[in-house]
């Protein structure tokens, strides 16, 4: 018999954020990062393993704010300021950008990797762009600024949520008709669809995830978090049905969403992340969820399997992150984030194969 989702309905308090306020400009940095997990059940806490790969300066001016890979591996697209560039996935070297006039708040690839969605901040908008050549197709527009993007590619729906709002707007994927509007009462954090009827959204002001159903648009219970401060992060795992909550508070909590019971708490470090889920991320590993918050720290969950889960160990990365992204096909972690010190111009490629004491932050 089919479990369905925990249906907890309760009133709760507005509680509305400001925005973060200014904007900066900087020379972008981008490292690539290969896992390479110790063999063994469990990795050390205090040093996940990983290997910096490369890192590519280039001279676009603003903060980078959203990074994606196509499915099929073959690009990488940054939004920095009011730009979207495109990079090779397999060896980083840059393949155009595009000026969009206004500041990227976030980017989302469609499942056949031709083309893209992302959220602008003035005015409130969305564009549908081309990506073989990088060009506009089609602007969207929102009733309020959007926070963050989601794409249901199983739903055929985009997901703009809003935390000035604070609300989600439902958009056809492939015309932008807003299919419905879905009030909330608390700022949306990151959101994470399973595919097969359920978005998960994080409400940090609450403690709790809501659950909303993706077919009917409306909320269908929630989740709460016993001893989760500001849940901010998620990730999900749709085979297994798992969903990974950071808490700004310091943990990891892996949630069974079948039935909405969390039956384990991992390590992890205080302050925001924001999380994604991987299969297979090296040898020895059935999967992961991956935890970057902005200063600079990742944080790993290890699956052992369905029901079993690890510290899959931290790793300080020593500079600011904006964005990252995961390269399924190659093993890739992307992170973009500014250079520490002066800026400067031009461009500039590094490559390493050291060990995973290698800093990210430091200069050939």
């Amino acid at each position: 018999m089919k479990r369905e989702h925990i249906t907890l309905r309760r009133r709760i308090r507005v509680a509305r954020r400001s925005p973060t306020a200014g904007r900066w400009r900087a020379i972008l940095a981008i490292a690539i990062i290969t896992a390479v997990p110790a063999i063994g059940p469990r990795a050390r806490a205090d040093g996940l393993p990983l290997r910096i790969e490369r890192r590519l300066s280039i001279g676009v001016a603003g903060r980078p704010t959203a990074l994606a890979i196509a499915a099929d591996g073959g690009r990488a697209y940054l939004g920095v300021g009011d730009s979207l560039a495109a990079f090779s996935a397999r060896d980083a070297s840059p393949a155009g950008i595009l000026a969009l006039g206004a500041a990227v708040v976030d980017l989302q690839i469609a499942a056949d990797g031709r083309h893209a969605y992302a959220a602008l901040d003035a005015p409130a908008r969305v564009l549908r762009i081309g990506l073989a050549p990088l060009r506009v197709l089609a602007t969207w527009r929102l009733p309020a600024a959007a926070s963050s993007l989601l794409l249901d590619p199983d739903e055929g729906l985009l997901f703009a949520a809003s935390a000035a709002a604070p609300r989600i707007e439902a958009l056809d994927a492939a015309t932008g008709r807003l299919r419905a509007s879905i009030r909330l009462q608390d700022p949306p954090g990151q959101m994470v669809a399973n595919g097969y009827g359920s978005l998960f959204v994080a409400q940090a002001a609450q403690d709790r995830i809501d659950v909303i159903d993706t077919r009917r648009l409306r909320l269908a219970g929630t989740l709460p978090l016993a001893g989760c401060g500001r849940p901010d992060g998620l990730a999900l795992d749709p085979v297994g049905r798992r969903l990974f909550v950071h808490c700004a508070s310091g943990a990891v909590l892996v949630v069974d969403t079948d039935v909405g019971f969390t039956f384990e708490r991992l390590p992890a470090a205080a302050g925001a992340a924001h999380g994604l889920f991987v299969h297979t991320p090296a040898p020895g590993w059935k999967g992961a969820a991956l935890f970057v918050g902005p200063a600079g720290t990742l944080d790993a969950v290890r699956m052992l399997a369905f029901i079993r889960y690890v510290d899959g160990g931290r790793r300080e990365l020593h500079v600011p992150v904006g964005a990252f992204a995961y390269d399924a096909r190659r093993h890739r972690l992307w992170i973009a984030a500014p250079p520490q010190g002066a800026a400067t111009t031009g461009h500039w490629l590094w490559v390493g194969a050291g060990p995973a004491a290698d800093d990210p932050g430091e200069t050939p």
